[in-house]
């Protein structure tokens, strides 16, 4: 069994703890959902929940979680101005 090198300084994170903190973030996730339906002036994003958000890696814009009542198709724009914005 061959095992990949972790960079140094990393330490592995257990099954239970993964499962924990991807709960944690998608439930933040939700959150923003809630939030931002409930406050949104617009119709199209208060009543047709037509808006997309969620947690993108800082390095390469990928998107970590998203909130499950968001309008996914719009989120494939996001990796790059994440990436962008955070050089």
């Amino acid at each position: 069994m061959s095992r990949t090198k972790r960079p140094q300084g990393t330490s592995a994170i257990n099954p239970v703890q993964l499962a924990v903190l991807r709960g944690r973030l998608e439930q933040i996730a939700d959150e923003m959902d809630a939030t931002l339906f409930r406050s949104a002036f617009n119709p199209i994003i208060a009543e047709a929940h037509d808006a997309s958000h969620g947690l993108y890696d800082a390095e390469t814009g990928e998107t970590l979680v998203q909130g499950r009542k968001a309008c996914r198709s719009l989120s494939g724009s996001w990796p790059l101005p994440c990436a962008m914005s955070s050089n």
